[in-house]
């Protein structure tokens, strides 16, 4: 169930996800600029394939979790889809379906902090106790232990704290999400993760582990959980705790947004994600400047002029 994200100690309108675009008024394009050529530069979009904290936005007709891409081609950037067993990005383009070998994944973006910082665009997704500062997700391998663990941070603290082993451990050195992927918050009750949570980190044993909150100690406090859970674990007063009802992120895929730029044509004009229900998948593709939902299938490049959602704010 999506909900508004009183999670995040601000109100998020979160918009359902309809079957169809009809009646509803065209996306519109942010003014947010977008590269001519792939630079490596921008934390949201990596050059590590399959990198663990990607965004999965679809699935294919196998049901292979799909992820977003984009990939130069003809003068421009093109958003795609890619999944773990390819070695390039697919698009539609021209009229058909192309893989292009060199390219970037939609990720979950993270900076480096220490010793309690919080960078300026950190991602607010909870409170310390009632009416307390707010918290921001961050992420650590504590010494000793493997994996990379999530937890929480704020101004005052000593580092990043994550739940592990029973234990509440603080980390001078960590990551914290200073996302600008457009996300909505879902609520759970005593129910795994689903397929399009947000994935920050991973365990001891290379799971994933995925970005949560949950009620504890008068707000919400950010936290972690893995596929095999259903509960989000949260660090408090100096002890790891298991909370079942809990909330996550999800990318924020909608019918009429302002739209997340993720490349553009040749001659500037910008292209969006976007996602469609089609042959029994969740195909990913381009949102262009039509109004259309662009991806590759089956050799071709499929259009669609309505039935698809797409990435934005």
């Amino acid at each position: 169930m999506i909900t508004n994200a009183r999670a995040r100690g601000l109100l998020v309108l979160l918009t359902a996800v309809s079957a169809s675009c009809a009646n509803e008024p065209a996306p519109a394009f942010d003014n947010a600029e977008t590269p001519s050529a792939l630079t490596g530069t921008d934390p949201n979009w990596s050059t590590i394939p399959h990198h663990f904290s990607a965004l999965v936005v679809g699935t294919d007709v196998d049901g292979a979790p799909l992820n977003s891409c984009r990939a130069d081609q003809g003068g421009g950037v093109h958003p795609g889809k890619t999944r773990a067993n390819w070695s390039a990005c697919d698009i539609g383009y021209g009229g058909q379906e192309v893989m292009v070998p060199t390219y970037e994944t939609l990720v979950s973006g993270w900076t480096d902090a220490a010793n309690g910082a919080v960078p300026n665009n950190a991602y607010p997704f909870g409170t310390d106790g009632a009416g307390g500062p707010t918290l921001y997700p961050c992420r650590a391998s504590p010494s000793g232990l493997r994996g990379f663990q999530l937890g929480k941070v704020r101004p005052g603290l000593s580092g990043c704290f994550v739940p592990y082993d029973g234990q509440e451990i603080s980390v001078a050195q960590y990551q914290v999400l200073t996302t600008a992927v457009p996300l909505q918050v879902a609520s759970f009750h005593n129910e795994p993760p689903c397929p399009y949570c947000v994935v920050g980190g991973y365990d001891h044993d290379s799971a994933n582990l995925y970005v949560c909150q949950a009620w504890f100690g008068g707000g919400w406090v950010p936290g972690k959980t893995r596929a095999n859970l259903t509960s989000c674990i949260v660090a408090w007063g100096g002890s790891e705790h298991y909370v079942s009802d809990y909330n996550m992120l999800i990318p924020g895929f909608q019918t009429s947004p302002q739209v997340y730029a993720a490349g553009n044509e040749s001659d500037g004009t910008v292209l969006g994600v976007c996602r469609s229900n089609y042959q029994n998948s969740m195909q990913v593709g381009k949102f262009v400047g039509t109004g259309a939902c662009n991806f590759g299938f089956a050799g071709a490049e499929v259009s669609l002029s309505s039935g698809f959602t797409v990435l934005g704010f």
